[in-house]
């Protein structure tokens, strides 16, 4: 979870190292988050706390195999720079994976050729930023 969020902030910055996949290159990096009294493995209650502590918007989202789709099983806050995470899980671990672009995660929806925006709470795709926009506003 940690690692995931590095990666973002690297990411955010353009900073991500060669081998981003790698967590050693984010050993020098891990005091950059601030996770309070949170213990590992983060569980999916204390992600608000996170938030409030580095002033994020972490949404977590799983992929349902029999649908062939995502569902959001953690809204983010919508305070501070928003993080989007996939979370997996099978009998023996479970893990949190960074989504880079959302956007792009969200394709597999349309058959456009197009850009699309996506609202990361009911997941409903607009040709505009402008459009998304409105609909979050509502």
């Amino acid at each position: 979870f940690l690692h995931c969020l590095i990666a973002w902030k690297l990411n955010f910055r353009n900073q991500l190292p060669k081998h981003p996949e790698r967590y050693t290159k984010y050993a020098d990096k891990l005091d950059t988050i601030d996770m309070g009294t949170t213990s590992f493995p983060v569980k999916m209650k204390d992600i608000s706390k996170i938030e409030k502590l580095n002033a994020l918007s972490i949404s977590v989202f799983e992929w349902n195999t029999d649908e062939n789709c995502a569902i959001p099983i953690k809204e983010g806050s919508d305070v501070g720079d928003k993080i989007d995470l996939l979370y997996v899980e099978d009998q023996d671990t479970a893990h949190f994976l960074l989504i880079k672009d959302f956007n792009k995660f969200m394709s597999y929806r349309t058959k456009h050729n197009c850009s699309m925006f996506h609202c990361r709470k009911c997941l409903h795709g607009f040709t505009s930023k402008v459009s998304l926009t409105y609909h979050a506003d509502r």
